[in-house]
């Protein structure tokens, strides 16, 4: 089975050939693999959870987050004294890249903090929500 792999380059500021998917002329290049390898897109190497974006914000902001693995996991908001405010995701998922809104117009303003936990990975941040 042929898979066309599509990807871009530009140069540096050093006029260097390098990867660049904005840039560019894009390039096609097709595959075929051989001796029973298959060509399977990327997964990431490890978890990761993004500050949010916007932040501070005035009533949605979006949380990206990214699972090494098919996993069970947890995306959770929490106010300042530890109370669980709300569940954003929970359930299994697939490796890869994900987001998730956040809609913090019915609470006050202040920080609040977001976890995402999976049974390899815990981390915490925190939020900015203004009025």
């Amino acid at each position: 089975m042929v898979q066309t792999l599509r990807f871009s380059i530009g140069y540096g500021s050093d006029e260097t050939p390098r990867f660049d998917p904005w840039t560019g002329s894009e390039t096609s290049v097709d595959v075929e693999p051989v001796g029973g390898v298959s060509v399977t897109p990327l997964s990431p190497a490890s978890y990761s959870l993004s500050q949010t974006k916007p932040n501070p914000f005035t009533q949605k902001t979006v949380i990206d987050y990214e699972l090494a693995q098919e996993t069970d996991f947890s995306l959770t908001v929490f106010d300042l004294l530890g109370r669980e405010i709300f569940t954003l995701a929970k359930g299994r998922a697939m490796a890869g890249k994900h987001s998730a809104v956040f809609d913090g117009r019915d609470l006050s303003s202040g920080m609040y903090l977001y976890k995402l936990q999976t049974p390899a990975f815990i981390k915490v941040m925190h939020m900015i929500l203004e009025r």
